[in-house]
């Protein structure tokens, strides 16, 4: 769970799910949105110091999301292989 502040927005995970639900903290409407682009599960997210929000999967796909226009405007692969040592 990670909370946007300055857009007053509580984003979530669910364990086993690709999407990132937003909510909107200041009314009692409910789901906001759904932020879509990961291909498998998102595993972690965090608040940048931008009000921006990150996010991981098990796609290896660190993504960057926009809390203005809630689009993601950043991907990074970073599949990560173990080495036998």
């Amino acid at each position: 769970m990670a909370y946007i502040k300055k857009y007053k927005l509580l984003a979530l995970i669910i364990e086993n799910c690709k999407d990132i639900y937003l909510f909107d903290v200041m009314k009692k409407e409910g789901l906001k949105k759904k932020l879509k682009g990961h291909k498998k599960e998102v595993l972690d997210i965090l608040t940048l110091k931008n009000d921006n929000l990150a996010s991981y999967g098990n796609d290896f796909a660190i993504r960057i999301w926009n809390m203005k226009n809630l689009q993601n405007f950043i991907t990074i692969n970073v599949e990560i292989k173990k080495y036998n040592r």
